[in-house]
């Protein structure tokens, strides 16, 4: 499926522990308000946004509030970038890809460990920077 919202909500609901996986072919864009909510004791953890195709383009900006583990990786060599925008965006989780934009202020958020106390100290936030994106070695 082809992905991406303005303005709505996607709300996912299971008991700690249940596994979502959302497989995105195509481009996947998160904009003008829209919201990714976790309820009945789901966490980031537990949800996996998997982002497939070649030339496939990444966006999350527009005050929007994004929560899971988006996975945009993409092992034949092209070059996908996700661009992260707003300075009211809200990113909980974790975001793997080829290269990660953040812009205008955005905010990414570590998932806390439970056995961590309550800090900010994962908390990312940048006005215009490119960060190194997260990979797996082979």
């Amino acid at each position: 499926m082809g992905g991406g919202t303005n303005g709505g909500t996607l709300t996912l609901n299971g008991a700690a522990g249940s596994a979502f996986v959302l497989n995105i072919s195509g481009a996947f864009s998160l904009g003008g308000n829209a919201k990714i909510l976790l309820t009945g004791g789901l966490t980031v953890s537990d949800v996996l946004f998997n982002i497939t195709g070649s030339n496939s383009t990444f966006s999350i900006g527009g005050d929007a509030l994004f929560n899971g583990t988006l996975l945009a990786y993409n092992s034949s060599g092209a070059q996908r970038t996700l661009t992260i925008t707003g300075h009211n965006t809200q990113i909980n989780g974790e975001l793997l890809a080829n290269r990660i934009l953040l812009q205008s202020g955005a905010h990414v958020k570590k998932p806390k460990e439970k056995s961590k106390e309550k800090d900010d100290e994962d908390d990312v936030v940048a006005s215009n920077s490119l960060l190194p994106a997260r990979t797996s070695a082979k």
